[in-house]
């Protein structure tokens, strides 16, 4: 709600804070119905007015001011609150800058219980991230390979076969060839039916995460 949340952060830091939490709530105006009748509306004339609004919505919001406060003040602690609503989340925070979480929505939105479901999720992605094999892995997400609406791809490398009009037509006679020479019981391919020998090492700590992601956040003109 500021212009500069990092000139707010260096004078509570000259001042002598210990940290500082970003971000709080964002005013808002939440929705508009058909009808021109806010949500909320108070009463019997159905005024609404501005509020704070929370949780998954104002999360780019809260990355953008930790990230920003990281690089300004380097080594200052930063409390990061707003979205953080799973572990993949609150890792994301910690790579931005952030050395504590604070969560509110997301206990309200189901109770306690995810504290729990955070602090094993953590330890699960900084367990897979010094995984050599699962290097290609999103966090706890394997890689996604090339699809069409969800269904891999058996035609590629032709550029001249998009995937509409007589072209699709011509695809699709191609992967029904290609159907009809697999065999489709084969399960080789299949992620699920293999394991792969994950050897891990160099397990990072949560204090090694802590503003990884920082060298490769800046201005628009250092992008290359």
């Amino acid at each position: 709600n500021i212009t500069d949340v990092r000139e707010i952060a260096r004078a509570a830091r000259d001042g002598g804070a210990s940290g500082v939490t970003a971000t709080n709530t964002v005013s808002s105006l939440m929705h508009m119905k058909a009808d021109g009748n806010a949500w909320p509306a108070i009463g019997g004339a159905k005024r609404t007015t501005y509020g704070g609004m929370s949780g998954s919505a104002i999360r780019p919001i809260a990355m953008k001011a930790v990230s920003s406060i990281a690089n300004e003040l380097d080594g200052f602690p930063i409390m990061a609150t707003g979205g953080i609503e799973s572990a993949e989340t609150g890792l994301g925070f910690l790579m931005a800058g952030a050395s504590v979480l604070q969560v509110c929505s997301a206990v309200q939105n189901q109770d306690f219980t995810v504290v729990e479901d955070y602090c094993t999720g953590l330890k699960a992605l900084l367990y897979l991230s010094g995984a050599e094999s699962l290097k290609d892995w999103d966090g706890q997400s394997p890689p996604i390979p090339k699809h069409q609406k969800g269904k891999p791809i058996l035609v590629q490398g032709q550029k001249n076969l998009p995937f509409f009009g007589k072209f699709r037509d011509e695809r699709e006679k191609l992967e029904s060839i290609k159907l009809s020479e697999t065999n489709l019981l084969d399960t080789e391919n299949y992620h699920f039916a293999s394991r792969p020998d994950t050897q891990v090492s160099n397990i990072p700590t949560v204090e090694d995460v802590i503003g990884k992601a920082l060298p490769r956040i800046g201005p628009y003109v250092t992008l290359d």
